[in-house]
């Protein structure tokens, strides 16, 4: 019995310091993305022409509201609310362009553990994780576009928590991963509208999970609408703390309303033929 004990207090000990080396490595990772990115900063000092022109707008935003830059692009058709961001933070004192390499330089440096988190969870591999982390941080595109005043790593950023609480909602099935992925598939969308590309692949994956009969169909209809719900939620709240709802909501109605017309119209011309 003492040997058996023995056996099991090393195994024990083994697996929390294998754990608390995992931890330390991601660490060091961490540490290191965060100087790759404040070395790109001083080695690139001006922002790109695009990042100009974005914080253009965050300045018109800050000092003559929303609608002084509906006035200058005449429509307004972006996602608000990286600029909306970007806004706040020019309210508590920085600069546009300080508070665009806040949230850019930011999510930059945590991208490892996104990285990791999605890896984690696909592969069960604590090494593997740690290999894709430090990949990230070493990666030259995100380096280079987190001392830009853009959309792009903030993005990436959202849609790599969104992916991460995808995996583990159909995973585990549990219907707070599913409420988690639906929110932060809100907020990323409402950086970028790419994040609409994860939508066909998660119904591919569920059309066939009801063709393998690996679930229920009332389960995986609760499933969507959980997501859907928590989706469409954190937008709403969203849109509604910046401001923005009511253009937002007109615009977009404007907009399906354009398509719907134009696929119509479409209809009626292929009949005439």
């Amino acid at each position: 019995m003492d040997v058996v004990d023995k056996k099991t207090d090393t195994g024990m000990s083994n697996s929390a310091g294998m754990g608390k080396a995992v931890w330390a490595a991601l660490a060091g990772i961490l540490l290191l993305s965060c100087i790759l990115i404040l070395l790109q900063r001083t080695m690139e000092p001006q922002m790109g022409r695009d990042s100009c022109y974005y914080l253009v707008l965050v300045d018109l935003w800050h000092t003559g509201g929303f609608q002084s830059v509906v006035d200058f692009l005449g429509e307004f058709w972006f996602p608000p609310l990286h600029l909306f961001l970007l806004v706040l933070l020019a309210r508590a004192g920085l600069s546009p362009e300080s508070a665009a390499l806040v949230i850019g330089m930011g999510c930059g440096m945590l991208m490892p553990l996104v990285s990791f988190a999605i890896a984690r969870e696909l592969f069960h591999d604590k090494r593997l994780a740690l290999a894709a982390a430090l990949l990230t941080a070493v990666n030259p595109s995100i380096i280079g576009m987190a001392v830009q005043a853009q959309r792009d790593v903030p993005y990436l950023f959202c849609a790599g928590w969104c992916i991460f609480l995808l995996i583990a909602a159909v995973r585990r099935r549990q219907w707070f991963w599913w409420c988690g992925a639906g929110g932060v598939f809100g907020v990323s969308m409402l950086i970028r509208y790419e994040t609409a590309e994860f939508l066909p692949l998660l119904g591919i994956y569920l059309i066939a999970v009801l063709w393998k009969k690996q679930q229920k169909w009332y389960s995986v209809i609760r499933d969507l609408s959980l997501f859907a719900a928590s989706a469409l939620i954190s937008m709403i709240l969203l849109l509604w703390c910046s401001g923005t709802l009511d253009y937002m909501s007109r615009a977009y109605y404007r907009y399906f309303e354009g398509q719907t017309g134009a696929l119509f119209r479409l209809y009626k011309k292929g009949e005439r033929k």
